[in-house]
């Protein structure tokens, strides 16, 4: 049971990185349904003379379309425009007018009498004046026949008529000196007060919950740009929402047209067609840096510059030539998102054909965001409003925004990992620096060692050689005749001279075994062993040294026999190491050598009188080079290798050495050996 819930924590745990995209799902659609327009049924009309009587307002909303019957080249009024069709030298004409620098047309719509109609539209293209049943009801900039008498301007225009006689009359003057390709004066949408003004209220709050979206990422990310590790990615994500947050504030509902009353027409309807180019820009710029080595150097250079050069271009064409340009322009950002597509594939092939991650969640959401960026240009060009039932001017703002939400997600995703790694980095060098002062204090101290060491041996070596070439001296002139012969003083020179040469092969021998040591080719030859016996053979032999020192031997060793496996010759030299120290650092007192058995081991214990162990070296005594001079300076301090290389045989036969001691109460060395078991073979060699 613990197994199948701990794999399906796994589970959930390997979705947890995809929960942003239910959310992100979630928003979507909550955007798209603020929005969502009324059911639409189609009117068309070629003669300005919609008839609107039958339909159902209550369930739909109705979409004007068709020709106007209009004056060409002149600004009426409803009154001089009914003096002008009347003319019988001025000829009606019907059709969009928008080929014309100054028109006024006009509708008649056949309605319902008593009941009221709400009519809505934008004005995206010129400025216009409407009159609706004669009455003058407002001006979308103000129309003029001389563009310095012309002032466009965009925005939406809402309005509640009644019929007259069963007919609203919608007169409208329009100017358009600037973009010489307007749009129909016919295209409105007529329903109820109810659903019209409430999906005009919704589109309101979308485009607020938009551009609120799109400032608080370009801020969120500005500020994760300057406080982790300045990551571009996160500068070009919150220069790309700043972006669609200027670009949305000035279509849609011309928040900014509020906001910022002084921004003229010309401005406006740049800023909608530069956005474009930079958004481009600015995406590919987010994707070669969350996918190095994706896209191709060359042909992203040559996406970048076309790109600014569009820019740049937008900001001092014509409006009409901007407009012509706008489809070309958006289907060559659809073959570039094809381009994108295949790099993406190939990307992933090669991917999975080193076994390599296919995409990481941060990639994969940014992938999916980048289709929706593609839907959101195929709105822009009017291909998807075609054939789906869409609201126009916010399907863009959506779904970009939902692309911007993906990369959000992916671009914060992808730094917070680099954020991690800096640390585990940040962490890894510490550690690594730490690791490097250890060693290099460690290094010190084994170069401090290994000088005091040298100093150690010299001193050592210089005292025999000096006792040897002085007697062997003293022992030619002798058998020279230079001096008289004295046998008996000969014999003591020879045994002078022979016991300093045997002091300084112990040194070259402990040199040896601490070089050996070190390379790991310390051998052993194991055999059964008699340890009692082999302390008490040892100890005889170290009597002439203990008498120097004037100090006396105690073996408190039992009676019955204790058989080891060892090798005899290294456990002798720790005997006599451990016998050394203690002599050395003891005069006039007791050594004592006791022996227990416990638990399948062997315990033998050297305990003196002495000095004790200089607290500074107490817990160092086992390691290389670790010496101390004894009182008064009396005896050299030794090599430092005796307790090295008696705790490396000691350990090497299975037993542990540790040293307890008290300054000027004595020292205990205490060692333990496994006791041979009865299966154990006699004799053999170990390396």
């Amino acid at each position: 049971m613990l197994k199948f819930l701990l794999r399906k924590i796994k589970k959930l745990k390997n979705f947890i990185p995809y929960l942003p995209i239910l959310l992100i799902i979630f928003v979507a659609g909550l955007l798209i349904s603020i929005a969502s327009p009324p059911p639409v049924t189609h009117v068309e009309s070629w003669y300005g003379d919609p008839d609107l009587r039958g339909h159902d307002f209550e369930n739909y909303v109705v979409h004007l379309r068709g020709f106007v019957e209009y004056a060409p080249n002149v600004l009426l009024s409803p009154v001089e425009f009914e003096a002008w069709i009347n003319d019988s030298a001025n000829e009606a004409s019907f059709g969009w007018a928008s080929r014309y620098t100054t028109a006024t047309s006009r509708i008649r719509l056949y309605v319902e009498d008593g009941k009221w109609y709400t009519f809505t539209r934008y004005a995206a293209e010129f400025s216009r004046r409407i009159y609706v049943n004669g009455e003058w009801l407002l001006d979308i900039g103000r129309p003029g026949q001389t563009p310095e008498t012309d002032i466009p301007n965009t925005g939406r225009i809402t309005f509640t008529a009644q019929g007259v006689d069963g007919v609203i009359e919608i007169v409208q003057q329009s100017s358009n000196h600037v973009h010489r390709g307007g749009s129909a004066p016919l295209w409105w949408y007529v329903g109820t007060g109810t659903l019209l003004s409430d999906w005009a209220r919704a589109e309101q709050y979308q485009t607020a919950i938009i551009l609120g979206c799109f400032l608080m990422l370009a801020l969120l990310f500005f500020v994760l740009f300057f406080t982790h590790g300045h990551n571009y990615a996160n500068l070009l994500f919150s220069a790309f929402c700043l972006v669609w947050l200027v670009r949305m504030g000035v279509t849609g509902n011309r928040v900014f047209t509020v906001i910022f009353p002084q921004l003229s027409w010309f401005v406006k309807y740049r800023i909608e067609y530069i956005a474009i180019p930079l958004s481009a820009i600015l995406t590919l710029a987010i994707v070669d840096n969350l996918f190095k080595g994706m896209l191709h150097k060359k042909v992203l250079y040559a996406i970048y510059g076309v790109s600014s050069c569009l820019g740049l271009l937008f900001t001092v064409l014509d409006t009409v030539v901007m407009s012509n340009l706008l489809n070309y322009m958006l289907y060559g950002y659809l073959v570039a998102a094809m381009w994108l597509s295949v790099c993406f594939v190939i990307f992933i092939w090669k991917r999975r054909k080193t076994r390599m991650e296919i995409l990481n969640p941060e990639q994969k959401m940014l992938a999916l965001g980048l289709s929706l960026f593609v839907v959101a240009v195929l709105t822009d060009t009017g291909s998807l409003t075609r054939f789906f039932h869409m609201p126009p001017f916010h399907m863009a703002g959506v779904a970009v925004l939902v692309f911007a939400l993906f990369e959000a997600v992916a671009v914060f995703t992808t730094t917070m990992k680099q954020i991690e790694e800096v640390k585990v980095r940040e962490f890894n060098a510490e550690a690594q620096k730490q690791r490097l002062e250890a060693e290099n204090a460690a290094l010190e101290k084994l170069s401090q060692e290994k000088t005091k060491f040298l100093a150690s041996v010299s001193h050592e070596l210089r005292t025999p050689l000096t006792v040897i070439s002085n007697n062997a001296q003293l022992a030619r002139m002798h058998t020279e005749g230079r001096m008289p012969t004295d046998n008996d003083f000969i014999v003591d020179t020879m045994r002078l001279i022979t016991s300093d040469v045997e002091r300084m092969a112990v040194m070259v021998k402990q040199l040896q075994d601490a070089s050996r040591i070190e390379e790991g080719h310390m051998g052993y030859s194991f055999a059964p062993a008699d340890i009692t016996a082999l302390i008490r053979d040892t100890m005889n032999t170290f009597c002439t040294e203990l008498s120097k020192r004037n100090n006396n031997l105690i073996l408190n060793l039992p009676n019955d026999t204790e058989l080891l496996r060892c090798d005899h010759e290294r456990i002798r030299q720790v005997l006599l190491n451990l016998a050394t120290n203690a002599n050395r650092f003891t005069k006039n007192g007791t050594i004592t050598i006791s022996l227990e058995k416990s638990q399948g081991f062997i315990s033998i214990f050297f305990a003196d009188t002495g000095e004790g162990i200089p607290a500074q070296i107490a817990n160092t005594i086992f390691e290389r080079y670790t010496t101390a001079n004894p009182k008064k300076n009396e005896n050299p301090s030794g090599t430092g290798l005796g307790l090295y290389i008696s705790k490396h045989i000691i350990e090497a036969h299975g037993g542990t050495i540790t040293a307890e001691s008290e300054k000027g109460q004595g020292t205990v060395i205490t060692f333990t050996l496994p006791v041979m078991k009865p299966t154990m073979k006699e004799g053999g060699s170990d390396g």
